[in-house]
């Protein structure tokens, strides 16, 4: 016998018949479980058979039937129920949630013409259980009844009536049976009895015929279909709709069982089900559609018959080792079942790999690559560099390399000998050329050079160059079309290597081969490495490391042929620049003494977010580098940039400290620096510190803060007179930091409009670095002129290379760079490098500059060697610092020497009286001017307008001439003017004697040596008389000496030491006093006029003060 259910519930309440609720549903609606249209007659419901069991008999007591157990029930007995009767009782009843097979008590009888067929059942269980009635209308196939499952709750009696007259096809019935089936039974010996079982109906009743039952109609595949695909989907199409419950379907492979996802519901047509997975090559497969879960209003499928079909899968594509296999320059992803067979040439599974390994076969294409990338992910597979392997799976590209998914793979043999490497070389005809050997095997045989250890520490990689290290395009050529095609250029030659960890701050970090990266054993840009071979990927360089997928050479670490060689050592001294003096500028890189814990605290306000070192540990493993490069450069005067910027009121705490940690390691006094307070109102400001026993601050600093753009986004330039201690000469020092490329203006920004990367390779705020050099220059003017100190060396970091466009304007308006534009750098940005660090002199000094260099400490080491202790281990803490100046920033400092020239002054005399340098009775016919140093003249150019022996360089006015006019005013405005008829300079002497023809009459007069138009040093014609200012003499001339009314003598011959007037500095005070040459004494002085050698020798000293010497016949 067939026990039949259509769905159940899996809850411990029990079993619900879905499917049979639908019928019911149908019937109600006037369906096919409806009786005939014509009304029939409805007598009064009788009993047609009973059972009761007080005779412990399974003959009916009234009526006619059969009464059995099923097969699987055990212990059957007739037990007390009362006093007056007992129960059939059976034990080893279902304990699942399901009916079992052979686990029922049927009832059976003979209800032809009855219908409104009904059951009274009375009934105990011993413990706890569930039960449910099915019924049969020919005794083999049963359904079952909807609402006719319940649960004894065991030890009472309890009486269930049911009522099928909404089942017409019970009616009129040959054969009616009934089964009562228990189930969740809470153990075999759990038992259920039925006290009695009675069947009523009506008399009267006809039968319904049922309609065909519901078929598949179709199938696909088709029943004995062969070569069906693994991934193929399997559809069963029904005539009519069905109600499909769970567990409908059944898939059997080789005698495996597959699970499928198969759709339930009621009045489906069809039924597609999946396979959770592919299904096996070369399988058999038998389909069930299992009838009793399957069917409708009209019964079950087929009658009660399942529905199978058998198909066949197609063949293993796997093959064996050395079959055939697809070449792998032929992968062309998406594909699936792809089967590949090739040599392993790099294995990177494991934590923190790349997550697969690479294979490689040999095609005859060669411009498509013969490797392919094989992911494995978290299930690695063993495998080694040198196995023969066939693998098979999906073929994909990610991320823009093709990659294999393997689903099977075999290690045909080991120990195989890898593919020749395939030679490559730098530069590359075009941006994809590489794509033709990503997953292969290749080597460069040139020697390559490091041109970028940036992502060194983060990412385990360098970026290598053919020829020199990379330059900036506009550090070598014009911004514009000329800057873009060098970019161009340096594109195509560049080469990642990479080590074969996808981890970031990997920990070893392992170049430079073989010994991996120390602070004693670095890798620099500018050194070499050759013989490099290894796996070429395309790949990202950490895990979410967004945007850094590139070509990748990671080496092929079981033979390292790799040679890294030191072409640029670290640099054990600074450049020798020569010079009595040195000048230095270093952008220290954020040296804060504020530690930035994130809060913002720092800068003019406030309110601004704190850099620099994170920790006490940081702080002062950042000063010992510092102070170590410091030391080191012993320079005179140190221009510093990305100082921490005090609050408002507050001095340079940061400064201060610097200077201190300085003077602890020379263990002297040796620097000082000026206190400017805070300075703008960003959070890092420009600062100076010198060395006392070498110069001398002359007069307050000065800071340019009161005009666009350095109001606004530039950080205020920093000027300084310095007095050279053994020379008295002077200069000045400007530190600038110009706004840096990044952070281009958005657009509907103020300042957007020149700001923003035009693309020409200056990137972004080139407009205001432009603006700020243009607005440097005119306040350097000014502060020149106030000064009265020409000499002028403008440095510091002004963020843009030596042809971009502020550097031309500086350039244009006296300021030489100092540095080559085509070789020189201090700082480093994607892999290209250039100058953003400068020290730049104007026309007079330049002649001065002894030497000027970077010291490369910085720019060419790994960041990773810097002071930080943060994504580092432990371990790493300590081998990666050390108290070097090594990699103590990230910018290079720059020296310069400085020789400065002494300034052509006149030399000490005596003062005269009432602002009169000089009397002299007797007419004058000749004046010598003696310099403190040779000047210049030229004897074979006696026209050259800078010539000591020029007469125009000497000028004789009036004493009446209040203005006090320059030579350069005079010359403006041809203002009246006796220039001598002749000067002969004397080179030996450094002497000019000017001869005036006629001579000089009586009168008070004023002889003007020219600085500001004419005479230079000798040496350094940049160097003008007295700084750039004219000499002023004044002297009287009388043809009849005046005699003292009390003595009688001459007044030149009686005036004294005590009767000799104020200097000129004193009469004059507002005249500026700069470094200044002499005119020096010839003859002596003392010495009493002839009244017929008319010599006068003026004398000058550095004070401004004047004197007059009377040569003798």
């Amino acid at each position: 016998m067939r026990e039949v259910m259509f769905t159940q519930s899996r809850s411990r309440g029990g079993l619900i018949i879905a499917c049979m609720a639908a019928l019911v549903l149908l019937a109600s609606a006037g369906g096919l479980f409806s009786p005939p249209a014509e009304t029939q007659a409805s007598p009064p419901n009788l009993p047609i058979t009973s059972w009761h069991f007080f005779s412990q008999t399974t003959e009916p007591t009234s009526g006619t039937g059969t009464a059995r157990a099923g097969d699987n029930l055990e212990g059957a007995s007739f037990v007390s129920s009362g006093t007056w009767t007992r129960a059939w009782q059976h034990r080893n009843w279902s304990q699942e949630e399901v009916i079992g097979a052979e686990q029922y008590v049927e009832f059976s009888i003979d209800a032809t013409g009855y219908g409104d067929i009904s059951v009274d059942v009375h009934l105990r269980s011993s413990l706890a259980m569930d039960f449910i009635l099915y019924y049969s209308i020919d005794g083999e196939n049963f359904t079952a009844l909807p609402d006719t499952q319940h649960t004894s709750p065991g030890g009472s009696y309890n009486v269930y009536n049911f009522d099928f007259a909404d089942v017409p096809l019970m009616n009129d019935r040959e054969t009616l049976a009934f089964r009562v089936y228990g189930y969740n039974a809470q153990s075999d010996a759990a038992t259920l009895g039925i006290d009695y079982f009675e069947i009523y109906g009506t008399t009267g009743f006809t039968a319904i015929q049922p309609a065909d039952p519901p078929a598949v109609s179709s199938t696909q595949p088709l029943d004995g279909a062969l070569d069906v695909p693994i991934t193929a989907a399997l559809t069963l199409n029904f005539e009519p709709a069905v109600d499909i419950a769970a567990d409908a379907f059944a898939l059997v492979c080789d005698g495996l069982a597959v699970t499928l996802d198969a759709p339930t519901g009621a009045a489906l047509e069809s039924a597609t089900l999946t396979p959770s997975a592919s299904l096996p090559h070369g399988a058999v497969c038998t389909l069930t559609a299992r009838a009793d879960r399957i069917g409708n209003a009209d019964g079950q499928l087929n009658g009660g018959d399942d529905h199978q079909i058998t198909f066949s899968t197609t063949a293993d594509p796997f093959g064996a080792c050395d079959d055939s296999a697809t070449a792998i320059q032929s992968l062309n992803p998406p594909a699936d079942d792809i089967v590949i067979q090739g040599v392993v040439i790099g294995d990177y599974q494991g934590a923190g790999g790349l997550g697969g390994f690479y294979v490689q076969d040999s095609g005859d294409d060669p411009t498509r690559s013969d490797g392919v990338f094989v992911y494995t992910g978290a299930d690695s597979v063993t495998i080694s560099a040198g196995d023969v392997v066939r693998l098979m799976g999906a073929a994909r590209v990610v991320d823009g390399q093709r990659q294999i998914e393997p689903e099977r793979v075999t290690v045909c043999a080991s120990g195989q000998a890898l593919p020749e490497a395939v030679t490559v070389s730098l530069p590359f005809d075009s941006a994809d050329y590489l794509e033709r050997y990503v997953g292969m095997l290749v080597t460069f045989p040139q020697d390559l050079t490091v041109t970028d250890a940036f992502l060194l520490g983060r990412h385990g990689e360098l970026t290598l160059a053919y020829g020199d290290r990379l330059y900036q395009p506009t550090q070598v050529t014009t911004a514009g079309a000329d800057a873009a095609a060098l970019r161009a250029a340096n594109d195509l030659n560049r080469l990642i290597i990479d080590d074969a960890s996808l981890t970031q701050n990997p920990d070893p970090i392992i170049f430079p081969l073989p010994h991996g990266l120390s602070a004693a054993d670095t890798v620099r840009a500018g050194d070499t490495v050759r013989g490099v071979v290894g796996v070429l990927t395309y790949t990202a360089g950490r895990i979410g490391a967004a945007g850094t997928l590139d070509y990748r050479l990671r080496p092929h670490l079981s033979a390292p042929a790799w040679t890294f060689t030191a072409s640029n050592p670290r640099p054990t001294s600074p450049p020798d620049v020569g010079g009595r003096l040195t000048v230095a500028t270093y952008n220290v890189l954020n040296y804060f003494i504020t530690l930035d814990g994130g809060a913002a605290v720092c800068g003019a306000s406030g309110t601004l977010g704190c850099r620099g070192a994170q920790t006490p540990e940081e702080l002062t493993r950042q000063e010992q580098k510092l102070v170590a490069a410091l030391v080191a450069i012993n320079a005179d005067v140190v221009g510093l940039v990305e100082l921490e910027n005090p609050r408002v009121g507050d001095p340079s705490a940061a400064l201060a400290r610097l200077v201190a940690a300085l003077n602890d390691a020379t263990g002297a006094t040796t620097y000082a620096y000026i206190d400017t307070g805070t300075i703008g109102g960003d959070a890092i400001k420009n600062g100076l510190i010198y060395q006392p026993d070498a110069v001398t601050p002359i007069g307050p600093f000065a800071v340019l803060d009161d005009q666009d753009p350095f109001t606004r986004n530039t950080r205020p330039p920093l000027a300084q007179v310095f007095e050279e201690n053994a020379t008295g000469e002077r200069f000045m020092v400007v530190v600038n930091h110009f706004k840096a490329k990044s952070g281009c203006p958005a657009d509907g920004h103020p300042h957007h409009a020149g700001n923003a990367d035009s693309g020409d390779g200056q990137a972004c705020w080139n407009a205001d670095r432009v603006l700020a050099a243009g607005v440097l220059v005119d306040w350097l003017d000014e502060l020149t002129a106030t000064t009265g100190v020409g000499r002028v060396l403008l440095m510091g970091d002004l963020n843009a290379y030596a042809n971009e466009d502020p550097l031309r304007l500086l350039a244009d308006n006296g300021y030489q760079n100092l540095m080559s534009s085509s070789s020189g750098y201090s700082f480093a940005f994607d892999g290209e490098w250039g100058t953003l660090d400068y020290v730049l002199a104007n026309s007079i000094i330049a002649g001065e500059i002894t030497g000027a260099a970077h010291w490369h400490i910085n720019a060419d080491e790994p960041p990773v060697l810097d002071y930080r202790t943060s994504f580092k281990s432990a371990a790493q803490i300590v081998s990666l610092y050390d108290a070097t100046p090594y990699r103590s920033s990230d910018h290079d400092p720059m020296l310069v020497g400085l020789s400065l020239t002494p300034t052509p002054a006149v030399q000490n005399g005596d003062s005269a009286e009432d602002g009169i340098a000089a009397l002299y009775t007797g007419a004058v016919e000749n004046l010598r001017v003696a310099f403190n140093m040779a000047v210049f003249d030229d004897p074979t150019n006696p026209d050259h307008p800078d010539n000591a022996s020029n007469p125009n360089n000497y000028m004789l006015l009036s004493a009446d001439d209040a203005d006090e006019p320059t030579c350069a005013d005079i010359i403006a405005t041809d203002g009246e003017r006796l220039h001598p008829a002749v000067v002969v300079y004397a080179p030996d002497e450094h002497a000019s004697t000017l001869t005036f023809a006629p001579p000089l009459e009586d009168g008070d007069y004023v002889l003007l040596v020219c600085g500001t138009t004419s005479i230079v040093s000798a040496q350094n014609p940049q160097i003008r008389l007295n700084g750039g200012a004219d000499w002023r003499i004044s002297f009287r001339v009388q043809t009849a000496a005046p005699v003292d009314s009390a003595s009688g003598a001459d007044s030149a011959d009686a005036m004294t030491a005590g009767d000799r007037p104020a200097s000129a500095a004193e009469i004059d005070a507002e005249q500026p006093q700069p470094e200044a040459l002499g005119i020096s004494q010839l003859p002596a002085t003392g010495q009493s006029p002839s009244q017929y050698q008319r010599v006068l020798t003026l004398l000058l000293d550095r004070g401004g003060r004047v004197g007059l010497s009377i040569a003798p016949r």
